[in-house]
């Protein structure tokens, strides 16, 4: 969630109403705004981050579940 707040200014999950945000959270549901311009792999991390389903991502081939925490630390994620 941090890397989401840092490219785009605002929580993934954020609007004025609490329960509002629980409930984005609970459908995992967020999005990328088109004024902002962001990198194909910095919106690739950040969803495999926020994924739900745990386990690992396959940064090579691709993947349905969450990057672990140790995962995002490599230099090249950090490029954005």
């Amino acid at each position: 969630m941090t890397r989401y707040t840092l490219l785009i200014g605002k929580p993934p999950f954020q609007t004025k109403d609490v329960k509002a945000i629980y409930k984005r959270i609970r459908e995992n549901r967020y999005e990328f705004p088109a004024d902002k311009e962001i990198s194909a792999t910095a919106q690739d991390l950040i969803m495999s981050i926020l994924n739900p389903i745990p386990g690992i991502f396959d940064l090579t081939g691709g993947s349905n579940e969450r990057l672990r925490v140790t995962q995002t630390d490599d230099p090249p994620l950090m490029l954005y």
